[in-house]
């Protein structure tokens, strides 16, 4: 373990920062996953990722959850280019769920809705339940399992509410390529 000092300077050089997605509170975004260098292991990763970035033009830290990686992608080049942008946003109208929005308002529609996705908390409603684990010892193999002690209601309340969860996900996933997909042709300054 290195002190703490030499770990913040080689986090501060190995682990990209992005503000846009540090002013909403996600800071273990897909390209800083481990959430920093810890151990010589982390330190050669790093230097091979920095590798391959230089030889590809692509961080293979990006890759680690592509669907979240989108989202954060998205909302910080929609952020920049709302920042950056002399085009007039009001020039284009578009229709959605009944009620219609210029292409700024549609652009912010969409931010909105990639932050959504990237604070949602998969575990929300579920029932708080204790992973109760017990070792148990396979006497012919030697092989230690664990096994999960809770009661069948505890884990059927639990599956219920996260599968219901990960459908609210989707949907909001979906809605907000769906908008993508509307503005696409005309994310352009």
């Amino acid at each position: 373990m290195f002190p703490k000092p030499i770990r913040k300077l080689l986090t501060k050089i190995f682990c990209k920062k992005n503000p846009y997605l540090e002013e909403i509170g996600v800071t273990n975004y897909s390209c800083n996953h481990c959430g920093g260098i810890y151990t010589f292991a982390d330190l050669g990763s790093h230097l091979r990722n920095e590798r391959i970035r230089k030889k590809t033009g692509i961080d293979p830290r990006d890759a680690w959850s592509l669907d979240i990686a989108f989202f954060q992608w998205l909302y910080c080049n929609c952020k920049q280019l709302l920042k950056d942008t002399n085009a007039d946003l009001t020039w284009h109208k578009f229709e959605h769920k009944g009620k219609t929005y210029t292409e700024g308002e549609y652009i912010e529609y969409l931010i909105d809705l990639c932050k959504q996705v990237m604070l949602f908390d998969e575990f929300k409603d579920c029932p708080d339940i204790e992973w109760k684990t017990e070792k148990v010892t396979d006497p012919e193999t030697g092989y230690t399992a664990i096994k999960f002690i809770n009661s069948e209601e505890e884990l059927k309340a639990f599956r219920e509410q996260s599968k219901k969860n990960g459908e609210e996900l989707k949907a909001l996933e979906d809605e907000a390529i769906d908008v993508f997909k509307e503005l696409l042709h005309y994310l352009w300054w």
